[in-house]
């Protein structure tokens, strides 16, 4: 059975829950064996910053699956690079309807 945790906006300037803090620890603390991740506007250096927790996760057997939005131009093509050379799997998805973002759907 999954886990799922959410986190606040409101936590992560503050320092009270940094996202990149429980990624890396999901990664490096070998209880897992797949991620998958759904992401609106990925960008390189969030990635990068993860780089060597990704790749040890995918080293020491795990999977990566990743779906990334792109509407409003919010990934950049480096992101989409990245996860291309680095990941098990990834997808591109842009709502058909140029009016929707990938923030809307299922409102």
């Amino acid at each position: 059975m999954p886990s799922i945790s959410y986190l606040q906006p409101l936590d992560q300037p503050f320092g009270a829950t940094r996202a990149m803090t429980w990624l890396t620890d999901a990664l490096t603390a070998g209880r897992f064996n797949r991620m998958r991740m759904v992401v609106a506007y990925a960008k390189e250096g969030a990635l990068l910053r993860l780089r060597s927790g990704l790749e040890g996760f995918i080293v020491g057997g795990g999977t990566i699956e990743a779906v990334f939005g792109i509407d409003q131009c919010g990934t950049s093509q480096q992101a989409l690079e990245f996860a291309a050379r680095t990941f098990t799997r990834s997808w591109v998805w842009q709502h058909p309807n140029l009016m929707v973002t990938f923030h809307q759907i299922g409102r």
